[in-house]
């Protein structure tokens, strides 16, 4: 017990020290020996900061220089934040007396020079943060006090100019970030003095080459980041040879194709990421001999078609991203060879439908990314639904696009029973057609079903069309629903067949095209054939019409015709006439009728126009 309390008297008194010796616009603890003076606006270090101080907070201040011996009271300093602040000079020596310094931020400031002597005596230091100042060159040897500086941060300054030795000294440097700077080309030849470098960061720089053995000097790199280079035109296939990397960057670098062939010389590569590239092909074998890679990273690039066997050697793959992308179909083989992966993005494509087969080899996946792709969820796709289901650990995302009933609504909130195929039904279609020899036809066929039914036509020696057929001068299908014959001629008379299908069935119609003259005036056939609406009770109807169409027509039996039809009617009319004038014996009618039945029998000129009547009716 007395032990306790005596431990604790000691922390009250340290407590108690501290409150005495802290300035009071800061905040002290005495166990970690840390002091903030942040955000209090001080042009100096305020007075009063403990001498044992390990930790020391003035950052988001109004400091404008540091001056020479400032911080020699401070022997002990371990962390130094001076950011966010208006420093534009550091004097010589002004941290000559912080051997034991290991971290100092001196980002988001003002310094445009930087000159030996400057860091003069940080012997230990281990992180140096330069960056978002206004630096413009590295002269040869400012750095060369630091020999246990193991990470320069440069980035987003002004810089234009990297002397040859300007990394001299720093030679146990792992880590250097010089990204959004003005650098035209890569300071290769500056790297000679930093041969334990493994991380290289040189995002967002205007540079528009990267020639052969860039990076040779360099061979402990493991991880080389280029990105954002808008401007580069050239890079070589032998850029990245002498090096054995694990990690890779090459994105939004306005590459149209990629040196495979020296990436592939990268044997133990692990993460690879080439997005935002106007890359609209890769072709099989460009990823040969990269069993190791574990992520991959193609979205935002222009891949519309994919070719099965691109990641076949890919073995080790964990990650894949191919969002943001053209394709509207997958293989169904290009996933086999991916056993191991867990995570894959496919989301902002073109997709409609997913091949099952695809997936049937992916055991180890966890998520996979479908959104923004006009997904139809009908038959076809009720296995994702039936897999989802089997495996609960799946993060399956993905949103239906097609039937509109489903439109909107995510894959889990929906059932297997949503998912369903509506059969094809053509609902209408050309009327059979005449032709003049020499002439173009176009017959047209449309359906309805979920998913939209595929149309194509059968010719009557029958030849397949489809939109995706030939055009051979003479048959075509257009806008998918359309057949234009051009120049017709006798040997293009014939049934033609309207096919309609999809996932569900089929359903199919013919059209008879017949050449020759017209049975009626020219005027009143259009050049394109008439669409019918198509109605099932008007079949037989629909049938004895083409039978008689698909007849030609004979002038002189016709005109027989229009003739004894005239005369049959002139015969009516004298009959007529004959029947009203002619008189009827009424007595024989009235022998052995009653009074009764006499007032029902019919006056002389209605019997006669009823007999003339039902004369014509039977002509008729």
């Amino acid at each position: 017990m007395a032990y306790h309390l005596c431990v604790t008297a000691m922390v009250l008194a340290a407590y108690l020290t501290a409150a005495k010796a802290c300035p009071s616009s800061c905040t002290c603890d005495p166990v970690w020996k840390a002091v903030d003076c942040s955000h209090r606006k001080f042009l100096s270090i305020p007075d009063g900061i403990p001498a044992d101080t390990t930790m020391l907070h003035l950052e988001e201040n109004s400091f404008q220089q540091v001056n020479s011996s400032q911080f020699s009271n401070y022997t002990k300093l371990q962390t130094l934040y001076l950011y966010n602040n208006n420093i534009s000079t550091i004097e010589a020596g002004a941290f000559a007396e912080l051997e034991h310094l290991s971290t100092l931020r001196l980002f988001t400031n003002h310094l445009s020079t930087l000159e030996n002597g400057m860091f003069q005596g940080l012997t230990n230091l281990s992180l140096l943060d330069l960056s978002r100042n206004r630096i413009l060159t590295i002269p040869d040897d400012v750095f060369s006090s630091l020999q246990n500086l193991e990470v320069l941060h440069l980035w987003d300054n002004q810089i234009i100019f990297v002397s040859l030795n300007a990394f001299r000294g720093l030679d146990n440097l792992h880590h250097l970030t010089l990204d959004g700077n003005n650098l035209t080309a890569v300071p290769t030849q500056s790297f000679q003095t930093v041969p334990k470098l493994e991380t290289l960061q040189i995002l967002n720089l205007p540079v528009t080459s990267l020639p052969a053995y860039a990076f040779k000097s360099l061979p402990h790199l493991k991880a080389l980041h280029i990105g954002d280079w808008p401007r580069l035109e050239f890079l070589s296939p032998e850029a990245f040879d002498g090096l054995d990397l694990t990690y890779l960057s090459l994105y939004r670098c306005n590459l149209q194709s990629l040196p495979f062939e020296g990436i592939r010389r990268q044997w133990g590569l692990k993460q690879l990421l080439l997005y935002d590239n106007p890359i609209a092909n890769i072709r099989p074998n460009q990823f040969y001999n990269m069993s190791q890679l574990e992520e991959l990273y193609l979205n935002d690039m222009l891949l519309d078609v994919l070719d099965s066997d691109i990641f076949k050697d890919l073995t080790s793959l964990i990650k894949l991203d191919m969002s943001s992308n053209y394709f509207k179909s997958i293989p169904p083989t290009l996933f086999r060879k991916l056993r191991r992966l867990e995570y894959l993005d496919l989301s902002f494509n073109q997709l409609s439908y997913l091949p099952q087969q695809a997936f049937q080899t992916l055991h180890s996946l966890r998520t996979v990314r479908l959104g923004e792709n006009p997904l139809q969820c009908d038959c076809d796709l009720k296995w994702l639904k039936v897999w989802e289901g089997k495996f609960t650990a799946k993060e399956i995302v993905a949103t239906c696009s097609r039937p509109l009933k489903l439109h909107g609504l995510e894959l889990k909130n929906l059932n297997v029973s949503n998912f369903i195929c509506e059969l094809p039904y053509i609902t209408g279609y050309s009327k059979d057609v005449w032709a003049k020899e020499g002439e173009d036809v176009m017959l047209e066929c449309k359906a309805t079903g979920f998913p939209q039914p595929r149309i194509s036509w059968v010719t009557p020696d029958g030849l397949h069309l489809d939109p995706d057929s030939k055009y051979d001068g003479k048959l075509k299908v257009s806008n998918e629903i359309v057949l234009y014959i051009q120049n017709v001629t006798d040997a293009d008379e014939g049934e033609y067949m309207c096919l309609a299908n999809n996932k569900g069935g089929s359903d199919k119609v013919k059209i008879t095209l017949t050449v020759g003259e017209y049975p009626f005036k020219p005027s009143v056939l259009p050049q394109v054939a008439d669409m019918q609406p198509r109605v099932e009770d008007q079949t037989k109807v629909m049938m004895s019409r083409t039978q008689q169409k698909r007849k030609k027509a004979n002038p002189a039996l016709v005109a027989g015709v229009i003739i004894a039809a005239a005369v049959l009617i002139g015969l009516v009319f004298v009959l007529v006439w004959i029947v009203r004038k002619a008189p009827i014996d009424r007595g024989l009618a009235l022998r052995g009728s009653t009074s009764e039945e006499m007032r029902m029998l019919p006056s002389r000129d209605q019997t006669n126009e009823n007999v003339a009547l039902s004369f014509i009716e039977t002509i008729a």
